[in-house]
């Protein structure tokens, strides 16, 4: 690296590299350099100044024989708390969800981009028993991510919505798809089944909120709103969401009105 103006452009790329990553710092330290060299890996460089310094770092890091890109001196201990942990998915676990009975949980996943490749594909969404913690269901058929799950209140079906822009819904008993439900056109971020289990409610990125007829997909109503969450009042009369300017939304479930605006969030 050479000159005032190399070091300046490397040390900028840096700062934002740990201001992005500043929740993988507090919660994975041990992947600190993996995630600082994917990071870089796609931050501006039109001078080729941080290729000139990541291209040899990383062959030394990735040698046969290399230590480990972090050293802990001090382990982590898990909680007292812990009750029991799930294994399986080899992706990232992006939500869960409990049965109602609280004898299962659903978790759906993503596959994991490692540095070096990529781990197998993991779109799905599984099942495991609680008392035992072994997975008794796993529920392929979402071509991308799977970011939201839930179950039905009667405990037979489980949703799943997806960045492949539908949602799934499963017999809870046997993992056999049931439907798939499209009309969303960008990833769906939140699901939530009514009270009676009858309909669906569903926020996607495309700054929709929709509600579909859980037995058959038809889509009953669509309203334009930027949500990443959603959720049914216990009476199944209203629905609730967040908004993209900072506020909180509720909406007559059978029309699709907006009843409220709640304002106080600032951000």
């Amino acid at each position: 690296m050479s000159g005032v103006t190399d070091q300046r452009a490397v040390l900028a790329a840096l700062a934002k590299v740990f201001t992005r990553e500043a929740h993988n710092l507090r919660l994975h330290p041990e992947l600190v350099w993996q995630q600082i060299y994917n990071r870089l890996q796609y931050a501006p460089d039109s001078e080729g100044v941080l290729s000139k310094i990541l291209a040899p770092e990383f062959e030394e890091r990735s040698r046969p024989g290399a230590g480990p890109w972090l050293r802990l001196r001090t382990r982590f201990r898990e909680s007292g708390a812990l009750l029991r942990t799930f294994t399986g998915h080899p992706g990232y676990v992006n939500a869960v969800a409990y049965s109602p009975d609280g004898a299962h949980v659903a978790s759906a996943a993503s596959t994991a981009f490692r540095m070096g490749g990529t781990e197998p594909d993991d779109n799905t969404v599984r099942v495991w028993e609680v008392a035992g913690g072994t997975e008794v269901a796993t529920l392929t058929g979402h071509t991308m991510a799977v970011v939201a799950v839930a179950y039905s209140p009667d405990g037979k079906r489980i949703v799943s919505g997806s960045s492949d822009s539908t949602l799934k819904v499963w017999d809870a008993a046997s993992g056999r798809e049931l439907a798939t439900i499209t009309g969303h056109t960008a990833s769906v971020g939140a699901v939530a089944f009514s009270p009676d289990s009858s309909r669906i409610a569903s926020c996607g990125g495309d700054g929709t909120l929709k509600v579909w007829d859980a037995a058959t997909g038809r889509e009953l109503l669509t309203v334009s709103v930027m949500a990443g969450d959603v959720a049914y009042s216990p009476d199944g009369t209203r629905i609730v969401s967040d908004s993209g300017d900072n506020s909180v939304k509720v909406w007559d479930a059978a029309t699709g009105r907006e009843l409220l605006t709640l304002t106080g969030h600032t951000n």
